[in-house]
């Protein structure tokens, strides 16, 4: 045989390395036995919890898609989440308990393969999903809601989205079964999420703050007090972020004072020719103020008007007299008119809604970072790692408990099938 040629391989040689690959095979999947009953378990708790949340989820937000890009984005993660847990799910005890005995079928190769390109796929859309709610949620906290995605935008990014997910899915196959590259899974899916989770943080820690500063934030003409309520001022802070809430609240919308104006002395010694015995109404009031009938009748009780003349006025000027004066007693009694700045509280939706997903999203990389670890680093199946149930079954339980209307819509729902189920 000539110099520099490679004899071919022997039948033994390629009998033992046949076995020695089958070897890595059974060694990538053999798992301790206590962990098939965690599976079966896992499997049944996802299958029917994570099936009838995330129905109940995806009805409710289908019903709103239109109004908001995130009740649409929203809506995609509960069809993602159920297709996991009513197609992949169901699988985990066949590949788990079945693994070693059909590890030489062809079709249990092609199947393993399926299933796990598949999981890939939605891992990878799911945290895209996470990421352009955030986004859409940064811009319209940010941006005084003038900058959101509407319907058809939502609609277009999330089959933007999709397709590079694909796109992601088939070069992890790629280099992973064809170039037999190692570490395909890091090269590709890996920086992925790990990029996707970084930007999913950071852009919820971006809206927290830009909310805690918005509620220390005084609008315009108010001052915060100690209390942590606003009272009205004469100076007004410049370049004070206001937001559609801020607009939808007519309580807030309390008029700047003029400080060229001043008060100006009403009493019958100084006007004595006035034509309403001495009551002038001053219109060089700090502050517009209206009384309710009720505080009206407190106050004239309180403080009672002696003016004989003025059974003599018309009723229409006597309420806007009486209405002045008792502004301006009211204003010297009780000091500057005080307005709660709750633009941005706890209680506030915008805030509870950030919350809740910043909740969702956090159990979304808690539970899929065992999974990115063990298949990267110690080259175990997808399927072995059980930890991603909880995400799929998690994020149904998150809308029930922090969103009062999906809590109200599930609890009417659930008394119907049971009405329905005994009658």
């Amino acid at each position: 045989m000539a110099e520099g040629t490679q004899s071919p391989l022997s039948p033994n040689d390629t009998s033992l390395s046949e076995e020695s690959e089958l070897e890595d095979i059974i060694a990538q999947l053999y798992m301790p036995e206590w962990t098939k009953p965690l599976c079966v378990l896992s499997t049944v708790t996802g299958v029917i919890t994570g099936t009838t949340g995330n129905i109940l989820v995806m009805i409710f937000f289908f019903q709103r898609r239109k109004k908001i890009a995130s009740n649409f984005f929203i809506f995609l993660l509960a069809v993602l989440d159920l297709f996991v847990c009513a197609v992949l799910l169901p699988c985990l005890p066949y590949l788990v308990y079945f693994s070693l005995e059909l590890v030489l079928s062809t079709w249990f190769i092609y199947l393993h393969r399926i299933w796990g390109y598949i999981f890939i796929f939605s891992s990878i859309f799911s945290l895209f999903l996470f990421d352009v709610i955030a986004f859409d949620r940064h811009r319209a906290i940010c941006t005084s809601m003038k900058r959101q995605l509407n319907y058809e935008s939502a609609s277009i990014v999330s089959l933007v989205g999709g397709f590079a997910c694909v796109v992601l899915t088939l070069l992890a196959y790629y280099y992973k079964d064809v170039r037999k590259a190692k570490s395909p899974l890091i090269r590709n899916i890996g920086i992925a999420q790990i990029i996707g989770s970084s930007l999913l943080l950071i852009l919820y820690l971006r809206m927290f703050r830009f909310l805690l500063i918005r509620q220390r934030q005084v609008l315009p003409g108010l001052s915060t007090n100690a209390q942590g309520t606003s009272s009205l001022t004469r100076n007004d802070p410049k370049g004070v972020h206001r937001t559609q809430l801020d607009v939808n609240k007519p309580e807030l919308n309390v008029r700047k004072p003029d400080p060229q104006r001043r008060l100006e002395p009403t009493t019958s010694a100084k006007q004595p020719n006035s034509t309403t015995n001495g009551i002038q109404p001053s219109t060089n009031l700090p502050f517009e103020a209206t009384l309710s009938p009720g505080n009206l009748t407190n106050f004239t009780k309180r403080h009672p008007i002696q003016n004989a003349g003025s059974s003599q006025l018309p009723l229409s000027q006597k309420s806007v007299k009486c209405s002045a004066i008792l502004a301006k007693a009211e204003h010297a009694e009780r000091g500057p008119l005080r307005v709660t700045n709750s633009a941005f509280n706890r209680k506030n939706p915008a805030l509870k809604t950030i919350r809740m997903l910043f909740i969702m999203a956090v159990i979304f990389i808690a539970s899929y970072l065992p999974v990115l670890v063990i298949t990267t680093k110690l080259q175990k199946p997808v399927y072995l790692v059980f930890t991603y149930i909880i995400n799929h079954v998690a994020n149904p339980l998150v809308h029930f408990v922090m969103n009062e209307s999906f809590r109200d819509y599930a609890m009417s729902v659930f008394k119907k099938v049971f009405k329905c189920k005994f009658k």
